[in-house]
């Protein structure tokens, strides 16, 4: 995370999040090695539960609610495109991510894009 931020915020969110974190700094609450591993698990399995809601309706659309897009799509579909912006779209973690579920979470920002507002 705190690579994309500027020097200033990155200096005040590594600090208040420390804080938080009850950490010397926040890179400190990474995990490394086979803890690291044994996370990586446990957020699949998450997700994999959440790709169950989803294929409730896969044949009725790619929303979870079919074609209608829900509050739970866009909160799901914000964490998402926040994981592939941190983690950066070429990085290991979200070529893990983006192939899991069959695409599922890569494909769910590509069916809400036309729906995003962008600014230059």
């Amino acid at each position: 995370m705190l690579d994309i931020l500027n020097p200033r915020s990155r200096e005040y969110f590594d600090k208040t999040r420390s804080k938080i974190f009850k950490v010397g700094k926040l890179a400190d609450i990474v995990p490394k090695g086979d803890k690291a591993v044994e996370e990586w698990a446990k957020f699949k399995a998450c997700l994999d539960k959440v790709d169950g809601w989803y294929a409730k309706t896969d044949d009725k659309g790619p929303f979870i609610l079919g074609q209608t897009i829900s509050w739970s799509d866009l909160n799901i579909a914000s964490w998402t495109l926040w994981m592939k912006i941190v983690f950066g779209e070429n990085s290991k973690e979200w070529k893990d991510i983006a192939s899991w579920n069959g695409g599922r979470w890569s494909k769910l920002l590509a069916d809400l894009d036309k729906y995003a507002q962008k600014r230059d």
